[in-house]
């Protein structure tokens, strides 16, 4: 069925049905148009730190207008991108257009998609949206992500969807036709994954902040990379220490050592936490469910048929406390 532009209607929060064009929720140009600024932030920033470390008073006359112009902008773009994507549920694929100058069309069959999963970062999460991924396995331009759609049509789209590829009854199903509440097979509180992220050790930040000093070294007065230049700013507070000569540096390598694996035990908290909070596995009609995240959610469903094998492993330490 070809999509007409006369089709391009918005019918809200109603369920998708079939063969109608569609548009996703009207809060989505919004969150995309913060998440365009998000991108802007640190540009803007080290230019705003620039003019006024050189005390070009004039040109940061010019910086708000400047940057109030490129919001605009940005909610312009988000909004425009928003009215010409349109999604379709047909009788034999997903199909999606986009594009504001030159428009592009792309469909998926049902028998190529594996799986339906939604995902919702912070932001939508605030707004009640969330993000739908129709995963093929090819990845790329082969799958299809629908950003955002209201957690129930999300959900209701999932179920659609798995019904046509089943070769079920086409229909768009109510909330009241799922369960509420499905059997949990496994769950982890606040306790478990913070125990879960002891074990996850993580340099990560460090590789961030050397990469990040790296690339904005010009705002710096010194070489980040010269350990005379350490010296000569440490000489002040860690003067004593250098002052007992072989003692010392073998004092500061140890406190650098223990910083580092304190750092890298934190972060590995924060990670795991943020990746596995209010983690729950739970046995569905559909198969295995997993919803995890913190302030990125992610609810995915895996068939059981899909299921090849169980990997179990552990580490030296867990396997001291029989995990």
């Amino acid at each position: 069925m070809t999509v007409d532009a006369s089709m391009e209607a918005d019918t809200g929060g109603a369920p998708p049905t079939a063969g109608d064009a569609r548009r996703t929720d009207g809060l989505s140009f919004a969150v995309r148009g913060v998440t365009m600024l998000g991108q802007l932030v640190l540009p803007l920033g080290f230019l705003a730190f620039s003019i006024a470390k050189d005390e070009k008073m004039g040109a940061l006359a010019f910086f708000a207008p400047i940057v109030i112009a490129i919001i605009a902008f940005n909610f312009a773009i988000a909004y425009a991108s928003w009215r010409r994507f349109t999604y379709t549920v047909g009788e034999a694929d997903i199909r999606v257009e986009s594009g504001l100058l030159s428009r592009s069309a792309r469909a998926v069959p049902y028998e190529r998609i594996q799986d339906v999963s939604l995902e919702q970062k912070f932001l939508p999460r605030l707004l009640g949206l969330t993000e739908v991924r129709f995963e093929t396995g090819a990845g790329g331009k082969d799958e299809i992500t629908l950003r955002y759609l209201s957690e129930a049509e999300g959900e209701r789209l999932r179920e659609l969807v798995r019904s046509q590829k089943l070769g079920e009854t086409v229909g768009a199903p109510t909330l009241g036709d799922m369960p509420s509440e499905p059997p949990v097979l496994f769950a982890m509180g606040p306790k478990r994954v913070l125990t879960f992220g002891l074990f996850e050790f993580s340099l990560a930040v460090v590789a961030v902040v050397a990469g990040a000093a790296q690339q904005f070294d010009f705002l710096l007065d010194f070489d980040i990379w010269e350990w005379r230049e350490w010296q000569r700013l440490l000489a002040g507070p860690g003067g004593w220490l250098l002052a007992l000569g072989v003692v010392g540096q073998v004092i500061a390598g140890a406190l650098a050592i223990a910083s580092l694996l304190l750092l890298g035990l934190v972060t590995g908290l924060v990670r795991t936490a943020l990746r596995e909070w209010d983690f729950r596995l739970e046995r569905t009609d559909k198969g295995l469910r997993r919803r995890r995240g913190l302030l990125t959610r992610t609810d995915v469903v895996m068939p059981v048929h899909r299921v090849q094998a169980l990997r179990i492993g552990t580490g030296i330490v867990r396997r001291l406390f029989g995990w």
